[in-house]
């Protein structure tokens, strides 16, 4: 597993902790398959460019539910009549804007600028 952890990171372009989190991810949340079949394709490299792919699409999916959950925030924290108007102007207040701007921008390139690869599916 180790092996397929910093495959998965150098594909991804990832810190091999954050590859770890996103593996345990999308193992809980996304892979619906046997744990026999996972095992063999990790330890005899059959489909394991499918399966990388796969967790990209997880990831990046991520990524695009972050931004939107964002875009939302951004789009109503000025509506005072807005139900969440309150927790979104203390969450604003909270954080560093200016390095969530940055992040937001190059979290944005990555997904703009991601080569659709031949699929699996």
């Amino acid at each position: 597993m180790c092996n397929f952890i910093h495959a998965l990171s150098k594909e991804l372009n990832l810190d091999v902790n954050v590859g770890w989190t996103v593996i345990c991810n999308f193992l809980m949340f996304e892979y619906f398959g046997k744990v026999d079949e996972l095992k063999s394709i990790i330890r005899y490299d059959t489909n394991v460019k499918c399966l990388i792919e796969n967790i990209w699409y997880f990831y990046s999916g991520d990524w695009m539910f972050l931004l939107k959950t964002l875009r939302h925030i951004f789009e109503n924290v000025t509506n005072k009549e807005h139900v969440f108007y309150e927790q979104f102007n203390n969450f604003l207040k909270s954080i560093d804007t200016s390095l969530l701007w940055n992040n937001l921008v190059q979290m944005f390139d990555n997904l703009i600028n991601e080569i659709d690869k031949e699929g699996c599916r």
